[in-house]
């Protein structure tokens, strides 16, 4: 019998006889489960007895044994960290349940790095996310799990808005300061500012504030991360008087 029978697993038990010919029984509980000089069994976790007998057809005499098998339980795994994660954001979670640990990604677009029992991953879509998690604990038993993920992208949440020394330039005087506001005493995630024009050209990156020359009417973009969360957007337009 195996040192380590993990739950799942089968053993063969194996009769030891010297008769020429023999019926071998094996019986679980007084009932008969198998018969034969070689019996494979697939037991529940924890202890079983088998009791084997050994019929010998010339003398008619009977021998018996017991056999324990001990079968141990697998590990119960858990992946813990949040389930909803932000685009671009960098998160770790951390496997619990046992003594290794194997991360593969198995679905989804992001940077992952493995670190023992912690997964540090960096989602760079909004696809979801699936994680399998493989471990094993001090015995040899091995289970397995998958956990799934939902990314979330910039969202126009109203958390955050965008507001302008004025609204409406002339040709040649066309200066507009914007300055990106956090409502509802949320605050912003120092640094983490993205500025874009209507056309998804970059215009400003890393600044509260913004000093931009609209010569056509112009819609801007702000794209913030807010307490340390996910991202949030938002707009203003500024419009030229050709006048």
């Amino acid at each position: 019998i195996p040192a380590v029978l993990c739950d799942g697993e089968s053993v063969n038990l194996t009769a030891a006889t010297n008769a020429g010919q023999a019926s071998v029984v094996w019986l679980n509980n007084g009932n008969p489960v198998g018969a034969g000089l070689v019996f494979n069994v697939a037991p529940p976790v924890g202890i079983t007895e088998y009791t084997c007998i050994v019929t010998d057809l010339a003398t008619g005499c009977e021998t018996s044994s017991l056999v324990f098998v001990t079968v141990n339980a697998l590990p119960t795994l858990d992946v813990i960290g949040t389930n909803d994660l932000c685009l671009g954001n960098t998160y770790t979670l951390l496997g619990d349940g046992a003594a290794s640990y194997v991360w593969t990604l198995l679905q989804g677009n992001a940077d992952a790095a493995v670190n023992g029992n912690q997964l540090t991953i960096r989602p760079l879509s909004t696809e979801t996310i699936v994680v399998g998690l493989q471990g094993t604990d001090v015995l040899g038993c091995v289970n397995s799990i998958q956990e799934t993920f939902n990314v979330n992208g910039a969202q126009f949440d109203g958390s955050i808005a965008i507001s302008a020394t004025r609204t409406s330039v002339c040709p040649l005087d066309n200066q507009v300061l914007l300055t990106a506001q956090c409502l509802n005493g949320c605050n912003f995630t120092a640094g983490q500012f993205t500025w874009t024009d209507g056309m998804g050209n970059l215009v400003g990156l890393g600044t509260q504030t913004l000093n931009v020359f609209p010569t056509q009417t112009t819609t801007y973009f702000l794209t913030a991360f807010v307490n340390n969360q996910c991202a949030a957007m938002a707009s203003i337009t500024a419009s030229v008087d050709a006048r």
